[in-house]
């Protein structure tokens, strides 16, 4: 493949995974919000802070996982096809 080609493949990739990049930044920064608007409360705030933290971790965790997908199945994008 040329540098050209490589160049056109990876412009389109990246243009599929943008909004999943974009959606990953921003679920981070609500997150980052959330929970420091929590901090200062009370006990049930807490309880509440962990249980989003928890599903924060794991959307994130999804949605690392599929942008990384080292099996390169063809109808998915995946940073690791680009190494």
């Amino acid at each position: 493949m040329t540098p050209e080609q490589q160049h056109a493949k990876w412009s389109k990739d990246l243009d599929r995974i943008k909004d999943d990049l974009i959606l990953l930044n921003h679920d981070r920064n609500i997150w980052r919000e959330v929970t420091t608007a929590l901090s200062s409360k009370s006990e049930t705030e807490h309880t509440f802070a962990a249980h989003y933290t928890k599903m924060y971790v794991h959307s994130a965790t999804s949605a690392v996982r599929r942008l990384a997908d080292p099996l390169g199945r063809p109808e998915t994008v995946s940073i690791s096809s680009w190494l």
